[in-house]
């Protein structure tokens, strides 16, 4: 009897201890330097709070064509801090043009905690009660390939934590277009900084689906369409 009871309690222990440490590196968030420090201070209006939050109000901001307040909701970390503030905006645009066409967002399953606990109304999910700091929000499969959207939690020193766009997302945003883009102010996309295309854009092998943001690839100049 003495046994059995000692197993049950190692059970419990191991169970106890997975979710505490279920957090990757036991910190609720990824600590950074600084955040989008070319972009200057973000609206009041942009809520990165939660994974549902940031994804809603960059939806919102978006629709509402703006484009340099959405751009506060991506980790522009890759980028000199000098370009955030120009090539920003329409990484935003496109990355919503993204969303849109090629996206189902499951709302329901994106978590409106900020520690994006993991909540199971039966209690049977194996990860119940484990937080997160770091979420999928769709894969994208293109030639062959998949790229993921993720969202992810940051610290910059004492400021409050906040839900952004992963610096790969970022990365995998076509930054190279041939016309206006759809949040761009000037006559063309931004310019290329990297020698290959990125994965959702023109000349990946699967159009961006963006009429405004990506005329000449919609029409099917770079994608065979027409």
């Amino acid at each position: 009897m003495i046994p059995f009871v000692r197993l049950i309690l190692v059970c419990l222990l191991c169970l106890l201890g997975a979710a505490t440490g279920a957090q990757e590196d036991g910190q609720p968030w990824y600590e950074v330097d600084g955040l989008n420090e070319g972009l200057g201070q973000a609206p009041e209006r942009l809520d990165r709070s939660t994974p549902r939050a940031a994804l809603r109000s960059f939806i919102d901001l978006t629709n509402a064509e703006r484009y340099e307040w959405a751009a506060h909701a991506l980790n522009l970390s890759n980028l000199p801090k000098g370009h955030q503030a120009k090539e920003g905006p329409r990484l935003a645009a496109m990355l919503a043009s993204v969303i849109e066409r090629r996206i189902w967002i499951n709302w329901s399953g994106l978590s409106a905690r900020p520690d994006a606990m993991i909540e199971s109304e039966t209690g049977n999910h194996p990860r119940a009660g484990a937080t997160r700091r770091n979420i999928r929000i769709e894969m994208v499969e293109v030639n062959g390939r998949a790229y993921e959207v993720r969202l992810a939690r940051y610290k910059a020193g004492g400021e409050e934590p906040v839900w952004l766009f992963t610096p790969q997302t970022v990365d995998d945003i076509p930054v190279s277009t041939p016309n206006s883009g759809r949040g761009g102010s000037s006559s063309s996309c931004p310019t290329a900084s990297r020698p290959a295309p990125a994965p959702f854009g023109p000349g990946s092998g699967s159009p961006c689906r963006s009429t405004s943001c990506c005329s000449a690839c919609f029409s099917g100049e770079r994608t065979g369409l027409s």
